[in-house]
């Protein structure tokens, strides 16, 4: 018996506590869906200590075979070419579900702030998944959350390539030379362009010339263009006020690229080889590929519309969570020494805090969870995300690190955790114990949003 597949499976990011509103019935769909599961591999291919699944079929009492979604938004083929799925954001879902419908979280703004931590942009690579050479998938632009990500972490990329100074490498010049000769005389040419129009004096020559204008600046440059473009013609970025102070970043790199020609071939950077001194060149040129593969090297593509092409993605949101943490930690703590995911042992704790002058000392672990938002209750998911923590802090190489001699002295610890709906600003510091642990505390933070359009707010209720 023939099935009718449906063209995209919307659902949304796994919902610890409402997650049957979270699983999409496969019942009804093609047999080939009934056993799959898509792992996550990150773009940087960094090996997890766990396996983390994007999507899996699973099999629930007296509920049959659901799809179950995980920490991750995105999409991809569950038959290629046939039947694909898009997942979105849980935050937003839990926001439609409150009386006031009229703002979003503003995930571009968390992308922005997050890449643009130090430690924070070593870790990014992690933070998603893309697959390039599988056929793309159309979805709609307001679902686009690989292309604004791809084009910022680029630019963030780029800078540290600037700050350090570009590379310098051999490139071919052809060029009219008056009254003297370089490298190989191009007899045709001579003659065609300078000598049978009178020209007698200018000589076409071919010669390689050492400088910035190398092949990998030039397709570095043409990305940028092509990026340039989207961050100032996409209206979804300047409602969301994303290009806010990037502004300043793309004309600094304007001017880095200014002697840089903007003509390259994807078939000249084959011959392309790894420099210790410019190893941040093989990852920028990975990223620039990837977004002239995502706008088919045409203008045109970077424009709006209401529905897009891309290629499989998906993004880890609790990833993104704790680089955006990062930033907030840095405004509660100011002055303080923060190191971020150090490997101590056999742990690698988010974050440790040391401070001197006032003294104190914090292990802190982010959790991607809206369940600490209910102060009534703990689930035994938090039960276990309080041992966790706990266990990172009585980590010796941590202890060490905090400079805490004693091997009884206990040493506080506390969860940062999501709360969309939270009026405190983050400078204030309100840190709430756990009253049911002495020493442990949570801090909810404040995303960025931004306000819907009417438009929009249609569409999110359509959602």
């Amino acid at each position: 018996m023939s099935v009718n597949l449906k063209a995209q499976i919307p659902i949304f990011e796994h919902h610890n506590w409402d997650w049957q509103n979270d699983r999409y019935s496969i019942d009804e769909l093609h047999s080939d869906i009934n056993e799959i599961s898509i792992q996550f591999k990150s773009w940087n291919h960094k090996r997890e200590k766990n396996t983390k699944y994007c999507l899996e079929v699973k099999s629930i009492k007296d509920e049959g075979k659901l799809l179950v979604a995980s920490y991750f938004i995105g999409c991809d083929w569950l038959i290629k070419e046939k039947q694909s799925v898009i997942v979105r954001p849980k935050l937003d879902k839990d926001r439609d579900n409150n009386a006031n419908q009229n703002e979003n979280v503003n995930y571009l703004e968390m992308m922005k702030i997050a890449i643009s931590q130090p430690e924070a942009i070593e870790h990014a690579g992690s933070l998603f998944e893309i697959k390039p050479e599988e056929p793309f998938i159309e979805i709609d632009r307001a679902d686009d959350y690989l292309t604004p990500f791809l084009v910022l972490y680029y630019v963030q990329l780029l800078k540290k390539i600037a700050c350090k100074g570009l590379k310098k490498g051999y490139y071919a010049v052809e060029k009219n030379l008056n009254g003297r000769i370089k490298g190989k005389i191009l007899v045709g040419a001579t003659l065609r362009n300078n000598t049978f129009k009178g020209r007698t004096l200018n000589t076409r020559c071919f010669y390689n010339e050492f400088g910035i204008n190398c092949i990998e600046n030039r397709y570095l440059k043409k990305a940028l263009i092509f990026g340039q473009h989207y961050l100032y013609t996409t209206r979804f970025l300047k409602e969301n006020n994303a290009d806010n102070g990037w502004s300043q970043t793309v004309n600094y790199l304007n001017a880095a690229f200014e002697q840089v020609a903007d003509e390259a071939d994807t078939h000249s950077l084959i011959s392309f080889h790894k420099n210790i001194f410019y190893k941040e060149y093989e990852e920028t040129l990975k990223i620039a590929r990837i977004i002239l593969q995502r706008f088919g090297y045409n203008f045109i593509k970077t424009q709006e519309g209401s529905r897009t092409m891309v290629p499989p993605f998906w993004i880890d949101m609790s990833k993104l969570f704790e680089m955006y943490a990062l930033s907030s930690l840095r405004v509660i703590f100011s002055g303080a020494e923060i190191e971020y995911q150090k490997q101590k042992g056999y742990d690698k704790p988010d974050y440790l805090i040391r401070s001197t002058y006032p003294k104190y000392q914090y292990v802190v672990d982010a959790k991607y969870k809206l369940a600490y938002c209910n102060d009534n209750f703990l689930t035994a998911a938090q039960i276990d995300d309080i041992r966790q923590v706990s266990a990172y802090a009585r980590n010796i190489q941590a202890k060490e690190w905090l400079g805490v001699q004693g091997i009884s002295d206990e040493i506080e610890c506390m969860i940062i955790y999501p709360n969309p709906n939270s009026e405190i600003d983050i400078s204030e510091n309100k840190q709430i114990p756990i009253k049911q642990y002495s020493g442990i505390y949570k801090i909810g933070i404040k995303l960025p949003l931004f306000k819907l359009k009417k438009s929009s707010i249609t569409h999110s209720a359509l959602h």
